[in-house]
């Protein structure tokens, strides 16, 4: 997998924020340095406050998530399930507003997740890999964290470790997001309110005595039985990132389960809350070429979302927004006729995910020949897809097994690429590389404020819109 002058006058003649323009400052002297315009101009002055600050704001995530990841959820939920998915029907409602969003990074057209989640959460370009230290060397003060100065409450639920790169952006204040015992260490100094997901391996050997106003919860029972009788919840549910969604035990609980706890927590804060909800496993089934998981793991994001829309479309105080920091992958469904409408049903008898193919596959004693190691990965394929392979198929993964490049194009010839394109010829999901790419990504709001989203605009401008939307006084310092 991938790592991940002051104010000044729109042509709209709105005018921008200070904290705007820096931060679309910030973002052309990146550009300039790629030979990109990475901003549009004046995008953040065509928006204007329109009647009281948003008190919550719920910021949904599906890491990675490609136009066509989004499509194929969509279609399998509208013709194998039976309806459209929560997605298409939020974002099509007649109060929401759509964007497309630019993404690149301070040194890469193409994004990696720390650098988009940290131009969300401080509104300056960052090179890849950073959290909320742009190239300048500073320490701006992470969304989270300003937040909780301005007296609102926050937190997240993730599918990925607490500690990883999305939700990391939001709170924490490090070179490189690899540094997760680091960030760890930032999430419990820094009085994050809840944070669920994966991750335990990172949290500080004994972090509950040391930390007596946090409960620590490890198991699905445990949250779904909270009693909040403490003021914040950390709650890791696996000791790397939680199982994607195709292979999720009992014990884990789901990320629309996530979800409701957190909402559950923050809903009392007396001034309001900040949380972001990541399905960052999306991210990680595209970067396997894994159709199935990337499909159901989308699949629970949108459940997850579909709770949240319930929260904040009952009331009149809260911003929800949903989208994702970049594409991946770029899967699409690319089967003509019947035979398309036969590929999608044929991804609901998918039992397991690429991941659990490769542990599988790693448990079992070595097999002599590049052929025998075929025929078992081959076994195990069918194990978890449905699908049996072609004689023609197992020679593929025989000739990949023993060091043949068996695509012209060098990054799809890893073990799980080939696994993909094997599959391509039954579900019809075809995948561009194993990569990040540089595609726009789609955003929609609902709530108050919404009305306000410009049509297009760089991830950088989405931060300058959501503090404006929360009113946000600047941040103060935050130590090392």
């Amino acid at each position: 997998m991938l790592s991940d002058p002051a104010d000044a006058a729109a042509s709209s003649g709105f005018r921008l924020s200070r904290r705007a323009a820096l931060a679309a400052a910030s973002a052309a002297i990146a550009g300039a340095a790629l030979g990109v315009r990475p901003t549009l101009a004046g995008a953040p002055g065509a928006v204007r406050r329109v009647g009281s600050p948003v008190r919550n704001l719920i910021f949904v995530v599906s890491d990675g998530m490609s136009n066509g990841a989004l499509a194929l959820a969509d279609l399998y939920s509208r013709h194998v399930v039976g309806r459209p998915s929560h997605w298409s029907r939020l974002s099509g409602r007649r109060e929401a507003r759509r964007a497309q969003v630019s993404t690149h990074s301070a040194d890469s057209l193409v994004t990696d997740s720390a650098a988009a989640s940290s131009a969300w959460s401080v509104g300056v370009k960052h090179a890849n890999g950073a959290l909320c230290r742009p190239p300048d060397g500073s320490r701006p003060c992470p969304l989270f964290i300003r937040a909780r100065q301005s007296g609102r409450a926050a937190g997240f639920a993730t599918t990925t470790t607490i500690t990883h790169a999305t939700p990391g952006g939001f709170y924490a204040n490090v070179t490189a997001r690899a540094e997760e015992q680091d960030i760890a260490r930032q999430l419990l100094e820094r009085s994050v309110d809840v944070a669920l997901g994966g991750g335990s391996a990172y949290l500080p050997s004994g972090a509950p005595a040391a930390n007596p106003g946090v409960s620590f919860i490890t198991d699905r029972a445990a949250l779904l039985a909270d009693t909040r009788a403490t003021p914040r919840l950390v709650g890791t549910f696996a000791a790397k990132h939680c199982p994607m969604a195709l292979d999720r035990p009992d014990t884990v609980p789901t990320l629309a389960e996530m979800t409701r706890a957190a909402l559950a927590r923050l809903q009392s804060a007396p001034g309001g809350f900040v949380l972001q909800i990541e399905g960052g496993r999306v991210d990680h089934a595209a970067h396997a070429n894994d159709a199935c998981s990337l499909l159901h793991d989308q699949l629970a994001l949108d459940e997850a979302l579909a709770v949240a829309a319930e929260f904040a479309l009952g009331r009149a105080d809260t911003l929800l927004v949903a989208t994702t920091d970049h594409a991946t992958a770029n899967p699409g469904l690319t089967f003509y006729g019947k035979h398309g409408l036969t590929s999608m049903k044929r991804l609901a008898k998918a039992r397991h995910s690429f991941e659990w193919v490769q542990d599988r596959y790693n448990a079992e004693p070595a097999r002599p020949t590049p052929q025998a190691k075929a025929e078992l990965l081959g076994s195990l394929i069918t194990e978890a897809t449905g699908v049996a392979l072609e004689s023609g198929h197992l020679g593929v993964l025989a000739a990949h097994l023993a060091g043949t490049q068996v695509d012209p194009f060098t990054a799809r010839n890893s073990v799980v690429t080939v696994m993909g394109s094997i599959l391509a010829n039954a579900f019809g999901v075809a995948f561009i590389s194993p990569n990040h790419s540089a595609d726009h990504v789609d955003l929609f709001a609902l709530g108050p404020g919404a009305e306000t989203l410009p049509p297009m605009l760089d991830n950088t401008d989405v931060h300058a819109w959501l503090v404006d939307r929360l009113d946000l006084p600047p941040g103060t310092p935050v130590p090392d």
